[in-house]
């Protein structure tokens, strides 16, 4: 039993993911299959809660979606970042009534403790620990990860790896970052033969995607000749947003062919920011209710310059006159460095902690506002970056459109997310908009 109550659309989807799950569990045992299974649903839908209602399902059994316990199964839940990780970790632990004995982060010193993963488990993993100069693959006197994995296997216990932001790792991108990622989740998910340590690792028996754009999960997986795919567990944006976890409109900015000039977008960001802020203080007074503090996330290029980083603080504060210079900025840059130039500070701060700290009100970004950040009162967002590709934008996006209460409200423009992209494609933003708000009846919840 989850310690929140699942709305229906999420318990139908709970219902049918374990429904499966069980079914890959039985085609595993009998004939020996590999499976795949994928969860689709929009950013803000609650996957992570899904996900763990039906693993809680699984393991402890449940009433409610008719299964019985399952005794020898592990859940190894495969995250892209050490943050997500911890954000996830911490998400099942507030989520779910699963013991906090079932759950364990995979460290680098777990192979020192264990031989194998314990069935009626659940363990949570980085992929970055296992990369080659990792202690967990460096093998020696310690046995490596792929060991304890294979141990895991030989003992007869099935695998299920839940591999989240599925998107990511699998598809054809060849920076470098993702050439690593997608050598160390082919070597979870199709196992491998290292001929100079005489060891073999089996494949995965059953691996369940989980993204709000699943497309390059299940492509991949149906490319697989040795692996059965199960159909889809998808759940309807419009059923999301009728729920009121997002918002009813999406404002989007793309300039035209005939757009003269692109500064005005910081100016109008501004502007929003300023009009949102002033509108959920006087809502939250009215409601008596603790005020929502907006943020405005600033998506900069790879090799921003500090100059232009001052230029664009400089510009927000005479457009925004209280933001404060030393506390109002942040970022989540990859280097982890805090800034301090011509009078501004932009400290980093973890993603996961710019929900709660509500003084920030203009938050750096680079690609990390894509993937796995969970942020409701991001009401606008200013990118200075150039995307075509849909599966990104939706990513993006998908991370704007979450309600700051979990609750639609009684004013039209507190339900809507203003989204300025002067770089990115026009056409594939519609779409992606299109597909988030598919089978709304209102026709107006879309302005580009």
């Amino acid at each position: 039993m989850m310690k929140y109550e699942l709305k229906d659309f999420q318990e139908k989807a709970v219902t049918k993911l374990t429904q499966l799950m069980v079914q890959a569990d039985e085609m595993y045992r009998k004939y020996h299959d590999k499976i795949s299974i994928s969860l689709s649903a929009v950013t803000g839908s609650g996957k992570t809660v899904m996900a763990a209602a039906a693993i809680e399902a699984l393991l402890n059994g449940s009433e409610e979606f008719n299964v019985e316990p399952h005794q020898n199964v592990v859940v190894l839940w495969v995250t892209d970042s050490p943050a997500l990780n911890d954000q996830t970790f911490n998400k099942f632990q507030i989520s779910s009534e699963m013991s906090v004995l079932m759950m364990h982060n995979i460290e680098n010193t777990t192979t020192e403790e264990i031989r194998e993963l314990q069935p009626g488990n659940i363990y949570f993993l980085n992929r970055q620990k296992l990369a080659d100069s990792s202690l967990l693959t460096r093998g020696g006197e310690i046995p490596t990860f792929w060991q304890i994995l294979q141990n895991t296997y030989d003992r007869g216990t099935t695998v299920y790896m839940m591999l989240d932001e599925a998107h990511r790792g699998l598809g054809q991108n060849s920076s470098h970052d993702e050439k690593r990622r997608q050598t160390i989740y082919r070597k979870l998910i199709d196992g491998f033969t290292d001929t100079a340590e005489h060891f073999t690792l089996d494949p995965m028996p059953i691996v369940v995607g989980i993204s709000a754009t699943i497309r390059r999960f299940e492509e991949a997986m149906q490319g697989r000749q040795k692996r059965t795919v199960l159909p889809e567990v998808s759940v309807s944006p419009a059923d999301v947003q009728s729920s009121g976890l997002l918002k009813d409109t999406i404002v989007i900015s793309v300039p035209s062919a005939t757009d003269a000039m692109q500064g005005i977008y910081l100016t109008n960001a501004c502007r929003t920011l300023q009009e949102s802020t002033d509108q959920w203080k006087l809502w939250c007074q009215v409601n008596q209710l603790p005020i929502v503090n907006p943020l405005m996330v600033i998506q900069v290029k790879d090799k921003v310059k500090s100059t232009e980083l001052r230029e664009l603080c400089a510009e927000i504060s005479e457009k925004i006159p209280w933001i404060d210079q030393h506390k109002s900025f942040a970022n989540v840059f990859g280097e982890q460095t805090d800034y301090s130039i011509g009078g501004f500070d932009i400290p980093y701060i973890q993603p996961e902690l710019v929900q709660d700290r509500k003084e920030i009100t203009v938050l750096f970004a680079k690609e990390a506002i894509s993937t796995g950040w969970d942020c409701p009162r991001a009401e606008v967002i200013y990118s200075l970056r150039s995307h075509n590709d849909d599966t990104y934008i939706a990513q993006l996006i998908g991370r704007m459109v979450r309600t700051p209460l979990a609750r639609r409200v009684d004013v039209d423009t507190l339900n809507s997310v203003t989204c300025f992209l002067p770089y990115f494609d026009q056409t594939t933003v519609q779409k992606v908009v299109d597909h988030l708000t598919k089978d709304s009846t209102d026709g107006s919840a879309v302005s580009v």
